[in-house]
């Protein structure tokens, strides 16, 4: 199973650790917006 949660969502990160999903500590994520006006994140 796969998922994608901001980090700054506790709710979902609780969610999904409580279902036994743990982190992928082995990926690595890329974005890009479009739009300047979205946050890029850390």
């Amino acid at each position: 199973m796969f998922g994608l949660v901001f980090k700054d969502n506790d709710t979902a990160n609780t969610l999904w650790k409580n279902q036994g999903c743990t982190m992928c500590t082995n990926l690595n994520y890329r974005n890009k917006s479009l739009n300047e006006n979205v946050p890029q994140g850390d």
